[in-house]
């Protein structure tokens, strides 16, 4: 991505649309990166007429570090806030708006629609205050003007925004990010325990949740690392009926499944599945067995279509790889059904 060199500072910056078209520019947070905005919402505004630019603060990413100076105690300052104090910093958010306007100076931009979200709404507030023949329109997104007469914000949530890391491991700084994204996600879609424990019973995952320590609060590891392949696999398909999505894609939902455990979350995806689209990948054919349409590709290219029994009827490809497929759940079936029945022997 390019940098310029503006208010003193390297600002690293990422640009959508045509130069010439009227320019959005966004500010992001504390401790958010450029990429904190959408890249489709970026593109989006760009196909409607817009150039949007979206960029590091200092100290963010890959725009200029002041290593050199320490950084302030988080907690102690805003005691000193709140007792209506002035404290001492390296920089405020004063400059960071200067940082913004010389930005769009570097740009060749004379004036913009200034956006923000979070501390980069009071960014862009400043420069509409400090800088008001440089802002067409002011967006300022989960913001505040700091007016002392204004609600104050939740101090449970508060608290855990200021809360250090448990220490500077990469599972350290994930695990704070994950409290952090549930402080601000707020009351007003909540999901109680039980429905999350209705929803893995669904995709068959209650069983090794249950196992762990902390259950539900478990940590998981970047990208689920510490899980198996099926328990990965079985915690999307929860997570995907708790979406309650009106389109559903599923692609080798069963992939990382063993035969019984398959057997039972089909049982949950054909009720997952019901009133809504699904597009539905797959190459273990018990997945789409239900299926309205099926369409079968080779290289490219859609050699045969129908439901699942039209298909078996006409005898080609599909009929093979079913006849094959089926054969062998059939016989995992056979072994496994005198177990089932008024037992809990099978363990998944």
């Amino acid at each position: 991505m390019p940098q310029v060199r503006a208010n003193g500072i390297d600002i690293e910056y990422e640009s959508f649309g045509r130069e010439r078209d009227p320019l959005i520019l966004f500010i992001a947070g504390f401790a958010a990166q450029l990429t904190f905005l959408p890249e489709a919402l970026c593109q989006g505004l760009a196909a409607k007429g817009f150039r949007v630019v979206r960029f590091d603060n200092r100290d963010i990413g890959k725009s200029t570090h002041f290593a050199s100076l320490a950084a302030p105690d988080s907690r102690a300052l805003m005691a000193e806030v709140m007792a209506g104090k002035r404290p001492a910093v390296p920089y405020s958010l004063d400059n960071m708006a200067d940082d913004a306007v010389g930005l769009m100076d570097a740009l060749g931009a004379r004036r913009a629609h200034i956006a923000g979200a979070s501390m980069g709404g009071m960014i862009a507030q400043l420069v509409a205050i400090n800088h008001p023949a440089r802002t067409k329109s002011l967006i300022s997104i989960m913001s505040t003007t700091g007016r002392r007469d204004l609600p104050s914000g939740n101090p449970e949530t508060l608290s855990v925004l200021f809360r250090p890391p448990n220490g500077t491991s990469r599972d350290d700084l994930i695990d704070a990010s994950i409290l952090v994204q549930k402080a601000l996600s707020g009351p007003g879609f909540p999901l109680t325990e039980a429905e999350m424990r209705a929803a893995a019973a669904r995709a068959q995952a209650l069983e090794f949740i249950e196992r762990s320590e902390l259950k539900f609060d478990s940590n998981v590891g970047e990208r689920g690392r510490m899980l198996s392949g099926g328990e990965r696999q079985r915690l999307s398909i929860a997570r995907a009926m708790l979406k309650d999505p009106p389109i559903l894609i599923l692609d080798e939902a069963t992939s990382a499944l063993d035969a019984v455990t398959e057997a039972k979350v089909n049982a949950a995806l054909d009720e997952v599945m019901k009133g809504r689209t699904t597009f539905v990948i797959a190459h273990r054919l018990s997945t789409i067995r239900n299926a309205t349409r099926i369409l079968v590709f080779d290289n490219g290219r859609v050699i045969e279509s129908g439901t699942f029994d039209e298909l078996v009827a006409k005898g080609g490809r599909f009929a093979e790889l079913a006849k094959a497929q089926f054969m062998v759940q059939e016989n995992v079936r056979a072994a496994i059904a005198p177990q089932e029945v008024g037992s809990d022997a099978v363990k998944i």
